[in-house]
C-alpha cells in the first residue's frame, strides 16, 4: 500500500491546480459578459485601464488559467503522476500557474487591494515550493 501511495503522491496537486485555475479561467472565457464589467470598473483608473482596454488583459488571464487544466490533462494522459515518469507537462502547468499568480497579484496591487495581492503572492510561494518538490521527485527517480 505504501508503494502505491508513493506512486501517486502528486495526484492531489493535479486536483488543486485543476480546480484553482480551471474555474476562474472558465468564468473569464465562457461567462465573460458577467465577469468583464466588474473588472473594467475595477481597473478603469489604473495603468491597465489607460491601455486599449481591460478586456484583452482579462481574456489573457483567462487563457492562462484555462491553460493550466489543459496541461494537467496532458500530464495525466501521459501518466506523469507515476513516480518513474518525467513530469515535463506538470512542471509547465506549475510554471504557468506561477505566471498567473504573479499577474493577478500585480493587478490587485494596482487597485490597492493589498490583502488580496498578499494572498496571491502567498499562493505564488506555495506553487514555487510545489514546483521545487516536483523537480526533486524527478531527480530521485533518475
Amino acid at each position: 500500500m505504501r508503494n502505491f501511495l508513493r506512486e501517486i503522491e502528486v495526484l492531489p496537486l493535479y486536483a488543486v491546480l485543476f480546480y484553482t485555475m480551471g474555474l476562474p479561467g472558465f468564468s473569464k472565457i465562457f461567462h465573460h459578459e458577467m465577469v468583464l464589467p466588474k473588472y473594467v470598473g475595477m481597473f478603469e483608473n489604473t495603468l491597465i485601464g489607460s491601455f486599449p482596454g481591460v478586456s484583452p488583459a482579462i481574456y489573457l488571464l483567462g487563457l492562462m488559467e484555462i491553460g493550466v487544466p489543459i496541461l494537467i490533462l496532458i500530464s495525466a494522459a501521459r501518466l506523469e503522476f507515476l513516480s518513474a515518469k518525467p513530469k515535463l507537462w506538470l512542471e509547465a502547468a506549475l510554471i504557468l500557474t506561477l505566471a498567473t499568480f504573479a499577474a493577478l497579484g500585480f493587478g490587485l496591487r494596482l487597485i490597492q487591494n493589498n490583502d488580496g495581492a498578499a494572498s496571491l503572492y502567498f499562493y505564488f510561494g506555495a506553487t514555487l515550493v510545489a514546483l521545487i518538490w516536483v523537480r526533486m521527485l524527478g531527480t530521485q527517480t533518475k
